[in-house]
């Protein structure tokens, strides 16, 4: 199976489901992720090692969880030993610990302070979305994937700055750009028909894009709900920072 057929299947599956493609895309993985990884490796040392450095998944994935039905049980494991681990270490908390302080100190491995580990899926989500955009762009102009994204929803910003942060000045970064452009421009006239239809001496009735614009405007903003925030703050401050 070529590395073009793998990318242009998942793409044209993300396209298809609504939403940002690339949001969508990540979401899938992490879904299949957890599904893979607590169904079969709950027992499993090093699994276990790296969910309790991290205290657990962040609140995306945490809630995530409910939305994959196979990994209850093994999820149930993890959390009953994650929260074992922190009825004890609270319990034994010093006294004297304070703030920030009792933070470092619950943190604290093999007697040296660290930073808590970060989501090991939120690492391994990050890689899945580097790796869409760079699908995205290497096959810019394949007919099919062409043809799946002229249908799909457009690209959220977040996920577009990330495309120009890895591939900046590339015909191909250029192509993703205006077609982006194309669609953003569809939905901001459909927002604006939106508004105009609240004047009551507007008397035309709102089309189903009418009703759909600003719940697509945010995700275009904000990019899908829940997939930005929490282990991926840091990203949004560069995003941010771009403009």
């Amino acid at each position: 199976m070529t590395d073009k057929f793998i990318g242009d299947l998942k793409l044209m599956e993300a396209c298809r489901r609504g939403g940002c493609p690339v949001c969508g895309y990540v979401r899938q993985e992490s879904r299949n992720q957890l599904d893979a990884l607590l169904y079969g490796h709950v027992t499993d040392p090093d699994t276990r090692r790296r969910l309790r450095e991290s205290w657990g998944l962040c609140n995306w994935h945490t809630w995530m969880l409910l939305d994959v039905d196979t990994s209850l049980f093994g999820a149930s494991i993890v959390y009953e030993d994650l929260l074992r681990e922190a009825i004890d270490r609270v319990d034994g908390m010093p006294g004297s610990t304070r703030g920030r302080g009792f933070f470092s100190w619950l943190t604290r491995r093999g007697g040296a302070d660290a930073r808590p580990a970060s989501c090991s899926f939120c690492l391994t989500a990050a890689e899945h979305e580097r790796q869409c955009l760079l699908t995205f762009m290497k096959f810019v102009d394949d007919g099919d994937l062409q043809a799946a994204y002229a249908s799909s929803d457009p690209m959220c910003l977040p996920h577009l700055v990330r495309a120009v942060e890895l591939a900046p000045g590339s015909a191909e970064l250029r192509v993703l750009v205006d077609r982006t452009i194309k669609k953003w421009k569809a939905i901001r006239s459909d927002l604006r028909s939106f508004i105009e239809k609240h004047d009551y001496r507007n008397e035309a009735a709102y089309t189903k894009e009418d009703a759909a614009s600003y719940a697509r405007a945010f995700e275009i903003l904000a990019g899908a709900n829940g997939l930005f925030g929490n282990d991926l703050r840091q990203s949004r401050a560069t995003f941010i920072a771009w403009f």
